[in-house]
């Protein structure tokens, strides 16, 4: 029974770990066609109404007046609700352009 057990831990550790890994940063181009991401290695962009692109440290969304709002937590997650707000994983925060890199290619 305990090795029974043992296994499903450990299958259900390495799948936590296999979905952890795919988290990365999302980029978005802005209204001159130029690629920005998020300084943070699981951050999230978006292009807001100007054309212009806000990031932060979780994922951002656009809420039904046109803000941007990102979480607060690294890797976090972000919806707009049924009213047009924004929710965030450990809370929102403003997203900002200084929170984004200018995107590369390698």
């Amino acid at each position: 029974m305990n090795y029974q057990k043992s296994i499903l831990v450990i299958i259900f550790v390495g799948m936590f770990g296999l979905i952890q890994s795919a988290a990365y940063a999302e980029c978005a181009t802005n209204s001159l066609g130029t690629v920005y991401c998020s300084k943070y290695a699981t951050g999230g962009a978006i292009t807001n109404s100007l054309g212009t692109v806000n990031c932060g440290k979780g994922q951002c969304r656009q809420n039904s007046l046109g803000t941007v709002k990102c979480s607060k937590v690294a890797g976090g997650g972000a919806a707009v609700n049924s009213l047009g707000t924004v929710m965030c994983l450990g809370g929102c925060e403003q997203g900002s352009s200084s929170m984004c890199v200018n995107g590369s290619s390698y």
